[in-house]
């Protein structure tokens, strides 16, 4: 639906929730692989300004994908 509708931003937040919501279930078998997920999570709010104005809800979602993340990334 978002390759379809690219400004559909409900579509595109719904995405980046799923996305993180795989990278959640995959944190505790394959770091990798959440790190993955959460990532695409990330592009999506990284790219969201430049869609629509940013607000508390997008930047507080790309602060909590981004540590998230980075976390990964230390345990890596």
């Amino acid at each position: 639906m978002v390759s379809s509708k690219p400004d559909n931003l409900v579509a595109r937040r719904d995405l980046a929730d799923t996305y993180e919501g795989l990278g959640r279930h995959y944190e505790g078998e394959d770091r990798g692989q959440a790190s993955e997920w959460y990532r695409k999570s990330l592009a999506i709010w990284t790219e969201w300004p430049s869609r629509a104005p940013s607000t508390r809800m997008d930047q507080v979602r790309r602060d909590r994908v981004s540590s998230r993340v980075a976390r990964l990334e230390r345990r890596l």
